[in-house]
């Protein structure tokens, strides 16, 4: 019982000093918790997601959605000063000076770069207008061509003349080899058929004509089949393949004589011996 009697004195002794050191470690907990911060500007960058941890006489030390690092206190502005509990907020007066001050000279700087800007762009304006105006005014004397129904009438007449004068080659080129061309050789596309009756290949080709690269062969093969069913010498077959000449050889396909493998045969002379013997 005594024991208990002198833990109880002890206690309700040291009862005041305990309560002055629980306050005084939480004013130390208070002092040293973190401070949250949405934004932190400096002078050099912008931080977000700001937690400052720790402090020394020239630097902070943060935690942001960047990572961690340390920024100047001295690169720190006004209102980041304040946010730290570094600084005192400036009275009401001061701050509309300082905001009227800045805005003056925000004014000054914009009305000038305006000035500049304006004076620049005139003076572009008369550099384009300089050189570009005399070519407008010598395309604005050239007359136009209107593309009115006439042309376009004159046009159309002119592309089915060339085609229809195409067939009547071909039909020419199909006749001189002993083919009839009937009447797909005025057709597009059919008028393949006749050509590779004329020139001896089967109507299979036509199937090659569409797959690219077995195109070119079957183009090689029908331009030296032609000219061998026209009785002609193998340069003309030369002369269809190659860009500069296909038109000649085509038009002396088409309006050439007879070669020496479409002559009709000869018949041959009669003996004389029976002739004399009538005689």
């Amino acid at each position: 019982m005594k024991i208990l009697r002198k833990i109880c004195r002890f206690v309700r002794g040291h009862q005041r000093a305990a309560a002055v050191g629980f306050a005084l470690m939480a004013g130390a907990n208070a002092v040293n918790a973190d401070i949250q911060l949405g934004v932190l500007q400096t002078r050099t960058d912008i931080f977000t997601n700001v937690t400052v941890y720790g402090k020394s006489d020239t630097d902070l030390f943060i935690r942001h959605a960047r990572g961690i690092g340390n920024v100047k206190i001295k690169d720190l502005d006004q209102n980041a000063l304040v946010s730290l509990g570094m600084a005192e907020a400036p009275s009401n007066a001061a701050a509309s000076s300082q905001t009227s001050g800045s805005a003056k000279k925000d004014e000054k700087p914009s009305n000038s770069g305006l000035k500049a800007g304006s004076s620049s762009m005139s003076n572009l304006d008369a550099k384009f207008r300089e050189k570009v105006m005399p070519n407008l005014a010598l395309l604005s004397t050239l007359s136009p061509v209107r593309l009115n129904s006439t042309v376009l009438l004159a046009a159309i007449g002119l592309l089915l003349c060339v085609y229809l004068f195409v067939c009547y080659c071909l039909k020419l080129i199909c006749e001189k080899t002993g083919n009839e061309p009937g009447l797909m050789v005025w057709l597009p596309i059919l008028q393949m058929f006749p050509m590779l009756r004329a020139a001896g290949m089967s109507g299979l080709w036509f199937l090659a004509f569409l797959i690219p690269v077995l195109n070119l062969v079957a183009q090689i093969v029908w331009c030296f089949k032609i000219v061998q069913a026209r009785g002609k010498s193998v340069w003309v077959a030369i002369g269809l393949l190659l860009p500069l000449t296909n038109l000649i050889a085509f038009l002396y396909l088409a309006f050439s004589n007879a070669g020496e493998s479409e002559k009709p045969e000869q018949p041959e002379p009669a003996p004389l011996g029976p002739l004399l013997a009538e005689a």
